[in-house]
């Protein structure tokens, strides 16, 4: 069996940080139990066959007992793109005493979270057309958080129905989202109250979610060629008049 065991000198190190933060209990991760694991979650959830591509411990010493990260592909698919999924512990118990956790639970993927990214980007973009907002074109970064700890992108509990069949309201009221929201916009359509529309349609929307908003502000010129880029898929730097930064919170 394949499991993850530190030298002396660094279990000794561990052990000293550990008793200095007052958590963790020196078990290691059988990775592969980890991999048994994320790949029933994966067939299980997704009704998709996957292989590992690789598993290691991404040990987490302050108020945390660790994870371990497993990468995998779809088997057979000519799409070469990885996935990755975070594993926890299940009670941080060593019942038969071999040095690892017992039991692995997956608290998240990232295997949705583009077409999230993508769906919640179009609700977003919705509302403020709806409101009068038009003439830009918006990109998006999101993750579901799991409040204490880490995550890969999307919480293990969220299901590709929710994508398609929950409204935004639904949505933010569920899962709680971190949202980098960025949106573009030439210099003519520009108008010092876009911030204050912006973050009042959000706020009416958002329940304990964070939403980082960005405007991007271009003459005509540099907007048609940000937004020609962004259809073709490019990422090439073009010049900006302006840059405003805001948050929006509940």
């Amino acid at each position: 069996m394949r499991k993850f065991k530190h030298f002396m000198t660094v279990a000794i190190l561990t052990g000293t940080m550990l008793v200095m933060n007052g958590c963790g209990n020196g078990y290691d991760f059988d990775l592969d139990k980890c991999e048994e694991v994320a790949l029933q979650y994966l067939e299980e959830k997704y009704g998709k066959e996957f292989e590992v591509v690789n598993c290691w411990e991404a040990r987490k010493i302050t108020h945390s007992a660790g994870y371990a990260k497993v990468s995998v592909k779809i088997k057979g698919s000519e799409d070469d793109e990885d996935y990755l999924l975070y594993i926890y512990p299940v009670g941080n118990k060593d019942e038969d005493g071999d040095g690892y956790y017992d039991s692995y639970e997956v608290t998240s993927d990232n295997y949705l979270k583009r077409l999230v990214g993508t769906v919640v980007k179009d609700k977003i973009d919705k509302l403020l057309i709806d409101d009068g907002l038009n003439d830009f074109f918006s990109t998006m970064g999101v993750e579901v958080l799991d409040d204490g700890r880490l995550t890969a992108g999307i919480t293990s509990d969220f299901t590709e129905d929710d994508v398609y069949n929950l409204t935004i309201e639904e949505l933010f009221g569920k899962y709680r989202f971190y949202i980098l929201y960025r949106i573009n916009v030439s210099e003519e359509n520009y108008y010092d109250e876009m911030e204050n529309q912006i973050t009042s349609i959000l706020k009416g929307k958002i329940s304990n979610d964070i939403v980082n908003c960005e405007i991007y502000v271009y003459d005509n010129e540099n907007y048609n060629e940000k937004k020609r880029n962004s259809e073709q898929g490019i990422s090439r730097y073009v010049k900006k008049q302006k840059e405003i930064d805001f948050c929006v919170e509940d």
